[in-house]
């Protein structure tokens, strides 16, 4: 059985070290819009073209400083934001491959808390020789190996309307996964049971749903089978008893990637028309809309 080690523990194992953050050089950093309808201007003057507005939580990649204007780039678009509206932050970094496990201590023989997939953001709040220990967006802490951790990326960065980069992390995680063995209430990352399995998946993209197949069958947006798009939730009624008890990701094609506990006992994809899962489907649902 997997052991998991309370956070505060790890909380306090980071806090041991000594130290600073001012050592570190990461070049660009990400910014945190700090209000509602913060407008982006093509030059850094309030008196330059609004290209658009962003809103409170948005995270925006900052390239350059320039007195009382950040140059930030998001969406793939360049523009100018206000100083007093962002907050910059230089800890922050991302993770540059997939399958890179979060560890309770800086040793590869150390327990893993679990796998972050390329592109998922961190916190970077010390180091030990080559190893940093991280806080996730979903503040998770633990240590990653230092060849693992990078600067941001403009294509990696997960924010307001990057939902294409969104969806192709999702999927890049979810197929990396394949083989994974089922199990019954287990939440990755070494085994799933269905709604473990795409809970695990969008927590790796930053994005938190509910745990269990139903619960999610009511979050986001309900779509239509005709109207399914890559990264939909997609629900199941595998007992014939008239209740949703299982979940599975659309990848397109007319296919999903779900954890099976039937012939594959593993992640694996099936087709929606396929005759088991076409009798049984219930409905979907969008969370990144």
């Amino acid at each position: 059985m997997k052991k998991w080690i309370k956070p505060v523990a790890v909380s306090m194992m980071i806090g041991a070290f000594t130290f600073g953050m001012g050592s570190f050089s990461y070049g660009q950093a990400v910014g945190t819009v700090t209000a509602t309808s913060v407008n982006v201007r093509q030059k850094p003057s309030a008196d330059a073209y609004k290209i658009t507005s962003l809103n409170n939580g948005d995270n925006v990649q900052i390239i350059e400083d320039k007195e009382d204007w950040y140059q930030i780039s998001f969406d793939d678009q360049e523009g100018w934001i206000h100083k007093d509206y962002v907050k910059k932050d230089t800890s922050k970094m991302q993770i540059t491959g997939n399958g890179v496990n979060l560890r309770v201590a800086p040793s590869t023989d150390c327990e893993v808390l679990e796998s972050l997939s390329v592109g998922t953001i961190v916190e970077v709040k010390s180091v030990e020789k080559d190893w940093y220990a991280v806080q996730t967006e979903d503040r998770q802490v633990g240590w990653v190996h230092s060849k693992y951790v990078g600067e941001i990326k403009n294509e990696h960065v997960v924010s307001r309307g990057s939902k294409n980069a969104q969806v192709d992390n999702l999927l890049k995680t979810a197929m990396g996964l394949r083989g994974t063995p089922y199990s019954y209430g287990s939440n990755g990352p070494n085994s799933f049971d269905c709604s473990g399995f795409t809970s695990y998946v969008y927590r790796q993209i930053g994005v938190p749903i509910n745990r269990d197949s139903r619960s999610q069958s009511i979050q986001g947006t309900k779509v239509s089978k005709d109207e399914l798009k890559k990264g939909d939730l997609v629900f199941f009624d595998t007992s014939d008893n008239g209740s949703i008890n299982h979940v599975g990701i659309y990848i397109g094609n007319g296919n999903f990637i779900h954890s099976s506990s039937g012939k594959a006992g593993s992640v694996t994809i099936s087709a929606l028309n396929e005759a088991f899962y076409k009798n049984r489907y219930i409905t979907a649902r969008r969370i990144l809309d």
